[in-house]
């Protein structure tokens, strides 16, 4: 990601002198075709019959390739102009943005961390020192969705197209170009790193967890998905695996108000958007992993706190505006060291060591679900409850979100 310095830094006159010379290109190519008009008038004017016909025939052909060369220059040209300009916004966003962090008292590193300023640190009470570190993080995730379109612009500004595309982001980091997905996961047991280190103990344990697999989660707790998924981590395949987020929203609360969350920022920006004039577009949300955990053990041990972020495409028509929400969701089935399980109080490590040796293997997980909704030109968007309570398999999506 650009650093700090090499954003401020960041100069555009090339471009311009690019435009220039392509303009003086212009004028030598339409000169070109004032020279071929005037031949064209005097061999008609001097010449008749068939060498008069070739002879101009010739010169319409060398008027045609002028005329398309001049076209491909405007069209470069045009292309240029338009992502000087669109970088030159870019940049001036998220310049924008750090200069109203700091005159908020808060501090913008090289590498874009937010913090509260030394002055405001030695202002504030113990009790506020959290509430403003906490107030740091979210303008980070802001900052950071505005650098990230800054970056990602020269990958989706299409030059060679015609550059016709605008980039646009919405006051909480929501961005018509979609940021890079790419995800770090943790991976504290690594895949047979202490292959042929095997125990008799670890025979025993391997037996016990097959046991607690087949009566535990399928028999007596009856939790399905997290019992699938702990299957495919003892098939030691490594491949990623789906989990049903929808079903998730209806049977876990906890689930269900992340996603409420997810959905009520993007339906904010899908009205920012609109309000500013945009009836046709595609929003792309920062990720996140902020949000409650998982309430029920089936889906605490199938997805528990997973990485969202959100797809929304915009459209107004008349007086009212439709926004098609589809929240992803993406974690890595894995194992983490010093951790343990919530209901079983059960460390991590047991089951990392069954990856070390080679036995299991993690693997990645998706789900997503879309909702749409509609309002009207000038009016809020709907808010979706996020502290509600209601855990219950077979719980239904309401009507039109579906």
């Amino acid at each position: 990601m650009v650093t700090k310095t090499e954003l401020y830094a960041l100069d555009v006159s090339s471009f311009t002198n690019a435009i220039e010379s392509l303009d003086d290109q212009l004028r030598a190519n339409q000169e070109k075709l004032d020279d071929i008009a005037h031949a064209k008038e005097i061999i008609s004017s001097n010449m008749q019959g068939q060498s008069a016909q070739a002879m101009i025939a010739k010169l319409d052909a060398l008027e045609q390739k002028i005329n398309d060369h001049i076209t491909s220059i405007q069209q470069t040209q045009a292309a240029i102009t338009t992502y000087r300009t669109n970088k030159q916004q870019l940049q001036r966003n998220v310049i924008d943005s750090v200069n109203r962090i700091e005159l908020a008292d808060f501090d913008v590193s090289d590498t874009w961390r937010v913090r509260p300023s030394h002055r405001l640190l030695d202002m504030l009470s113990p009790a506020q020192i959290g509430a403003r570190f906490l107030a740091a993080m979210k303008m980070q995730v802001q900052l950071l969705a505005l650098v990230n379109t800054f970056d990602r612009y020269d990958l989706q500004a299409a030059i060679n197209s015609g550059g016709d595309i605008t980039p646009y982001t919405t006051s909480g980091g929501f961005s018509t170009i979609e940021p890079d997905r790419k995800i770090l996961w943790d991976n504290d047991f690594p895949h047979g790193s202490k292959a042929g280190q095997d125990t008799f103990q670890d025979h025993v344990n391997w037996a016990k967890w097959q046991v607690m697999l087949d009566v535990g989660a399928r028999g007596i707790k009856n939790i399905p998905d997290a019992a699938d998924f702990y299957a495919h981590f003892r098939d030691n395949t490594g491949t990623p695996k789906t989990f049903d987020y929808e079903r998730a929203y209806e049977e876990d609360a906890g689930v269900r108000n992340r996603v409420n969350a997810r959905v009520n920022d993007s339906l904010q920006a899908a009205n920012e958007a609109a309000t500013a004039g945009m009836t046709e577009t595609t929003l792309y949300s920062p990720a996140t992993s902020e949000g409650p955990y998982p309430v029920t053990e089936n889906w605490r041990k199938t997805i528990g706190g997973h990485t969202n972020y959100t797809t929304t495409n915009v459209t107004v028509s008349g007086d009212t505006v439709t926004a098609t929400v589809t929240v992803h969701a993406r974690d890595k089935y894995n194992f983490d060291r010093g951790k343990a399980d919530i209901d079983s109080k059960t460390p991590d490590a047991v089951n990392g060591r069954f990856e070390e040796l080679g036995w299991a293997k993690s693997f990645e997980t998706s789900g997503s679900l879309t909702q749409t909704y509609t309002w009207k030109v000038g009016e809020q968007p709907p808010t979706l409850p996020t502290d509600t309570t209601e855990s219950e398999s077979g719980r239904r999506l309401r009507g039109r979100n579906r």
